[in-house]
């Protein structure tokens, strides 16, 4: 049986096997339903890879949703909408909600695909597994979401403004 797959070129061996032990803990937890303790998961990871992820301030996440707010529902869900990084827990919690099995990671064509089995569909997407690839350095080739293979484009990423602080103290510099 043919799963669905994401396919991707791993950074290195020592990336590869990270990825694919993340990959375990990950299926386990989904499939017993202990998916409570994200500081486990997240302890995990190192500082390079935690920085992959976004930390949100305050201040950025209400431009965010400032800006989500202001822009019509049409423009959200179109993929030119930029979208703010992914954070870890809600990486995971994707992960663990979305209407899939977690298959396998193997080698396949000179790459690797990490393969999911959709229970249905809409399915919850492919967006979080990207995330976790991303995350260890891999790069994403593209994507056989049950409709057929598809080269990989990312989403713009939103980038916050300055924040209004940020901007006195630019103006105070500039006025010296």
């Amino acid at each position: 049986m043919k799963h669905c797959a994401i396919t991707f070129q791993p950074k290195d061996h020592s990336s590869l096997a990270r990825t694919n032990e993340f990959f375990q803990m990950v299926k386990a937890a989904k499939a017993s339903g202990d998916t409570e303790d994200t500081a486990a998961f997240e302890s995990y990871l190192n500082d390079q890879e935690r920085q992959y992820f976004w930390h949100p301030t305050p201040d950025e996440m209400a431009q965010w949703n400032m800006e989500w707010n202001a822009t019509p529902v049409n423009v959200r869900l179109s993929p030119s909408m930029p979208t703010p990084p992914w954070d870890f827990e809600s990486m995971l919690a994707s992960l663990w909600d979305g209407e899939y099995d977690l298959i396998e990671i193997h080698a396949y064509e000179g790459h690797h695909s990490m393969s999911f089995e959709p229970h249905a569909y809409p399915f919850g997407g492919t967006g979080c597994m990207v995330a976790m690839l991303e995350c260890f350095g891999n790069t994403v080739i593209g994507i056989d979401d049950g409709t057929g293979f598809a080269p990989f484009k990312p989403r713009p990423i939103w980038q916050p403004k300055a924040s209004i602080t940020q901007q006195k103290k630019s103006w105070q510099f500039w006025r010296k």
